[in-house]
């Protein structure tokens, strides 16, 4: 019933004939045999399974070190990478505010000396009055004799009063400009 005469199976036969010769000359008596490309096999130690797995084991270890080398370095080539990024990043921020505050500080001196709105010039009355409380603190604080402390008070007035005519002759000159944009401006919607 399960002979290979009653399985479908078909056998066949075929001859072959492998590239190498299966033995080995031996050299012997009567047969000239030239051996200088012969070269020996000797045998291996013999591995038992517990010798087989320390040598698969201390493999393994030797690949580990190696993965876990190659993931430190990559972390830490990362981790220089970002800090190069936040360090770039944190550079020009502070460029960009360099950068405001020199727009700022240009902007605002541009008003102090060409004031142009209602707003610039109530800076610098407010800045005008800050100017002389503080002067006048200072006279009153000092160790000078009182007709030194009215000459100095005096003076103070005058620059003042100077100051004052300065501001009221940039605030006239603002409304004539404006005034010519604001015709000009009138006459290119005309048009």
């Amino acid at each position: 019933k399960y002979h290979r005469d009653t399985q479908t199976v078909t056998t066949r036969e075929q001859a072959q004939q492998n590239v190498r010769e299966y033995g080995t000359q031996m050299p012997r008596d009567g047969l000239h045999y030239d051996g200088r490309s012969d070269y020996v096999i000797l045998p291996r130690p013999y591995l038992d399974s517990d010798e087989y797995a320390r040598i698969r084991l201390d493999a393994t270890v030797v690949m580990q070190c190696y993965a876990r080398g190659m993931a430190a370095r990559k972390l830490a080539r990362t981790t220089r990478d970002e800090m190069d990024r936040s360090r770039r990043a944190f550079v020009e921020q502070q460029e960009r505010e360099a950068k405001a505050r020199e727009e700022e500080r240009g902007k605002e001196i541009e008003r102090r000396m060409n004031p142009r709105t209602a707003a610039d010039f109530d800076i610098l009355y407010k800045e005008l009055a800050a100017w002389q409380v503080a002067e006048t603190q200072k006279i009153e604080v000092s160790e000078m004799e009182e007709e030194a402390k009215a000459l100095a008070r005096y003076q103070l007035v005058l620059k003042e009063v100077k100051l004052v005519q300065t501001i009221d002759n940039l605030k006239a000159e603002a409304m004539r400009t404006a005034a010519a944009d604001a015709v000009s401006r009138q006459l290119e919607a005309m048009a």
